[in-house]
């Protein structure tokens, strides 16, 4: 089995996000890929939503979605959530013959000499890199990784919470399933009609 591992605040989802799970499933030949938010992520000061309700949002968003999983795998809210160790808890649930792919955009990639025991990361999973528009996503020498094609995407999570903070509509910015929710008064503003 191929399994993929989208991890990340997702304080909210958008389309960005669902791309690079459902890109990467067709291009990796995944058999599932878990989306996985972190309940205190290592890389953020904070997150603007609790993570049952961010939680909550990547179910609806994926939803009927063939391959397409939330995960509660982060779900300890007391303690950072590093990829290391979720990786190492989902290693020891899967069978030794299954694959792991962490899946990242571009951007992400250059932040991964930072991340917490990196060498350990590239030991545990193989890397699905989704290209993203003004980032060099020079796969790393000597690791199992591949890169995946997709649509441009200049969507962010600060963008969402910004337009939702202003009032204005995320229609076809984030998956259909969380428009209401994100609409509705709530941790990101005051609602709106979508």
């Amino acid at each position: 089995m191929r399994i993929g591992f989208l991890g990340g605040s997702f304080d909210p989802m958008h389309l960005g996000h669902f791309w690079i799970a459902a890109f990467s499933r067709e291009q990796l030949a995944l058999d599932r890929v878990l989306i996985v938010p972190a309940a205190v992520p290592p890389h953020k000061d904070r997150t603007v939503a609790s993570y049952p309700f961010r939680l909550e949002l990547v179910r609806r968003a994926v939803m009927g979605m063939n391959g397409l999983e939330a995960s509660d795998l982060e779900a300890d809210e007391g303690r950072t959530s590093f990829t290391v160790e979720s990786l190492r808890t989902l290693r020891a649930s899967l069978a030794p013959d299954d694959e792991i792919w962490l899946l990242l955009g571009g951007d992400s990639l250059a932040d991964l000499p930072s991340w917490y025991r990196p060498d350990e990361i590239l030991r545990l999973a193989g890397l699905g890199v989704y290209d993203r528009e003004g980032h060099d996503a020079r796969l790393p020498a000597g690791a199992r990784a591949r890169s995946v094609k997709g649509p441009a995407c200049g969507l962010s999570s600060t963008l969402i919470r910004e337009r939702l903070r202003d009032g204005l509509s995320v229609t076809g910015l984030v998956p259909s399933a969380i428009v209401d929710p994100l609409h509705a008064p709530g941790p990101y503003g005051k609602g709106v009609r979508p």
